[in-house]
């Protein structure tokens, strides 16, 4: 089976929500947008702002094809 990426992480997202227990679920999600260790760094607005632009850019060229 072969899947766009974007369509494979959903895949694994829906299963992780699956198989979580319930009261974990909100820590779990907290947790899923902290930096991975060792790589903490200050996030500032205009980083985010841009991260989500180049989010929104690669959703717009994945629809694209």
């Amino acid at each position: 089976m072969r899947l766009p990426a974007y369509r494979f992480l959903n895949c694994v997202y829906a299963w992780c929500l699956q198989h979580i227990h319930p009261e974990k679920v909100e820590e779990w999600l907290f947790n899923l947008n902290q930096p991975l260790p060792g790589h903490e760094e200050e996030v500032s607005d205009a980083m985010a702002e841009q991260e989500g632009a180049d989010f929104m850019a690669l959703m717009a060229q994945q629809g694209a094809r």
